[in-house]
């Protein structure tokens, strides 16, 4: 009995001292029934600080001593077993002081440190001359903007934006044993679109000769071209009115119609034939009769170079009921620029008009001038 109440003791005795030795184990293990179960979005309590002082409010854990400090213990958050999403951590993990200082920088070659200095400086300075160049720039262009003026003679006009054209004016005279005045005043026009083409052209010359007058005529010449985008043919419509008070007429009138074929049409170069049919009226005249004619003609226009340009045009114009009886219309230019900037050009030109017959006067009349022009 005695035997059998000393063993009981002794195993009782060996028992306690694993518990404690257990209970003194670092990593804070307790037994499964202190476990308890927490919510998944529970947060745990951030680590405590190494050497950081406990607060009144905080309870006093179990700390462990190591060679870098003494490590505050955590209560377990949760059984691995009974939440797979949160796993065991240690709280027994070697931490440095806070107050340790920052360990030392890797100490550098002089040269290496010297030529890192040197680099910061030189950007720097690229820096500031950059801004100081792009300080520079700023308020000239504005300068630019403000000063710039367009001059008095370029027309600004936003309904004249698709338009081009010129003005040309010529003078000469003699006073003395003879007395001359000429004066040649025109205008040319021009608009063109992806799909119309009109062109207006207007001259006038009148010469004086001690004070009779030689010469007072006036032209005016429009057509109008309908464009294709998918084929070179055209159509046009035409129309000149010719008053000239040295004519057996005072004013023909002529108006003709058909298809125009463009084999050449680029910025550079222009070459259009036209074919048709029209009528030509003279008012004023022995045979006010309206006559009519078909209209055969062909137009160039070349850019040579940025400063010079040239044209020429014929149109024929014969009798439907006898092609003996026609008309010939011929022209001839050449302009060259003269100053870019008030784009004021020299325009040489020459026109033969052929009428066959023309009872009562001439079959030829040629008029030739070197007038200025002014573009738009």
């Amino acid at each position: 009995m005695t035997r059998s109440i000393s063993i009981a003791v002794v195993g009782l005795l060996l028992l306690g001292c694993a518990v404690g030795a257990v209970a003194q184990e670092p990593s804070g293990w307790q037994s499964p029934g202190s476990w308890q179960v927490l919510p998944l979005d529970y947060q745990a309590a951030p680590p405590a600080r190494v050497n950081a002082p406990l607060l009144p409010t905080q309870d006093a854990l179990p700390q462990t001593t190591t060679p870098y400090g003494t490590i505050e213990r955590l209560p377990p958050v949760q059984s691995y077993w009974e939440n797979p999403l949160v796993t065991p951590t240690s709280s027994a993990v070697p931490m440095a002081p806070i107050d340790a200082p920052p360990p030392a920088a890797a100490e550098q070659p002089e040269s290496l440190a010297s030529s890192q200095k040197e680099g910061e400086a030189n950007k720097e300075v690229d820096l500031e001359e950059q801004l100081d160049i792009e300080g520079d720039r700023l308020p000239l262009m504005f300068e630019s903007v403000v000063i710039e003026r367009a001059p008095w003679y370029d027309l600004d006009i936003p309904w004249l934006d698709p338009w081009e054209g010129n003005f040309e004016m010529g003078l000469d005279g003699s006073s003395g044993n003879s007395n001359t005045f000429n004066i040649r005043l025109g205008a040319e026009a021009k608009r063109k679109t992806k799909r119309h083409r009109l062109s207006l052209d207007l001259d006038y010359h009148k010469n004086t000769n001690d004070s009779i007058e030689t010469a007072n005529r006036l032209y005016f010449e429009g057509r109008y071209e309908r464009l294709s985008q998918r084929t070179p043919w055209t159509w046009f419509l035409q129309q000149t009115t010719d008053y000239d008070e040295f004519q057996p007429w005072d004013v023909r009138v002529v108006a003709s119609t058909g298809l125009g074929y463009r084999f050449l049409d680029d910025e550079i170069t222009t070459l259009t034939t036209r074919f048709g049919g029209g009528f030509s009226q003279d008012v004023g005249g022995p045979d006010q009769d309206c006559v009519p004619e078909m209209n055969y003609g062909i137009e160039y226009e070349h850019q040579m170079t940025k400063r010079q340009k040239i044209g020429a045009s014929v149109e024929y114009f014969p009798k439907v009921t006898c092609f003996d009886d026609f008309r010939l219309v011929s022209k001839a230019d050449w302009e060259v620029l003269l100053d870019e900037e008030m784009n004021l050009s020299l325009k040489v030109s020459a026109i033969d008009r052929y009428n066959q017959p023309n009872p009562g006067g001439k079959l030829n009349d040629v008029d030739y001038s070197i007038v200025l022009l002014w573009s738009f």
